[in-house]
């Protein structure tokens, strides 16, 4: 009663109903590690530098008074790296991160004043009520070509661009539904101070959405389901 089922490129030989609890056992590993990898494909990740404390805790302070008047979500406050780094499974990110294990620390400075990150004409309304824009140091644009390189295959000899619709590195400080809102952008300006210089010595890559398409990045922010998956010290 013995017989050979090949599962793939593996011949698995069986016997009775033993045989039979192998190739079930088989079956659901392989829909499992499926599922996983379905789920790793419909997410959107994305890089970015995050202030260590206690630059951190008063960002975040500065940040909650808005949110909390405009009954707006709360996030981590960051400098976006890349906004959408592609489909990873966990253990490719791992790898992908750790390229940029001891790359160097990245000073980030602020200039200017709180603005709202509107997009131009031609493009949808965006979700950035108030950022701050960042200086482009020699580090921070390093640091992105060497993210750019190891996420997205991206020569470091190509020029350093940023995501729109502001395309300068920023950081934003509040979200609103979208920035058509111009008295609430406007207000929560006025309303937040500009965030101190500090040194990033941390990379972290962040769920923020765990399906694509549409206006899910932003939903998910809403219900506060934005999650970091992984990080790395620069340092």
């Amino acid at each position: 009663n013995k017989r050979q089922i090949s599962i793939g490129s593996v011949a698995t030989r069986i016997d009775g109903v033993a045989g039979w609890w192998v190739v079930t056992g088989a079956l659901r590993l392989t829909g499992a590690l499926m599922s996983e990898a379905c789920e790793a494909a419909a997410r959107v990740l994305s890089l970015w530098l995050v202030p260590p404390e206690p630059a951190r805790k008063a960002i975040r302070e500065n940040m909650a008074k808005v949110a909390e008047h405009f009954e707006l979500p709360m996030f981590e406050p960051h400098v976006t790296l890349i906004g959408d780094v592609g489909s990873l499974s966990d253990d490719y990110i791992t790898h992908k991160l750790s390229l940029l294990a001891c790359s160097g620390a990245v000073p980030i400075t602020f200039t200017g004043a709180v603005t709202a990150g509107r997009a131009p004409p031609d493009m949808p309304p965006w979700n950035q009520a108030a950022v701050a824009v960042v200086d482009e140091a020699p580090q921070l644009q390093q640091i992105q070509r060497l993210a750019r390189k190891a996420f997205m295959g991206v020569a470091e000899t190509e020029p350093v661009t940023w995501a729109a619709p502001i395309r300068v590195p920023h950081m934003s400080l509040a979200y609103v539904e979208s920035t058509a809102d111009n008295d609430c952008s406007s207000k929560a300006c006025a309303a937040l101070s500009m965030p101190a210089s500090f040194v990033a010595q941390t990379a972290v890559l962040v769920q923020v959405s765990e399906q694509r398409g549409g206006n899910s990045v932003w939903q998910a922010a809403q219900r506060g389901e934005w999650k970091e998956v992984a990080r790395v010290s620069l340092v």
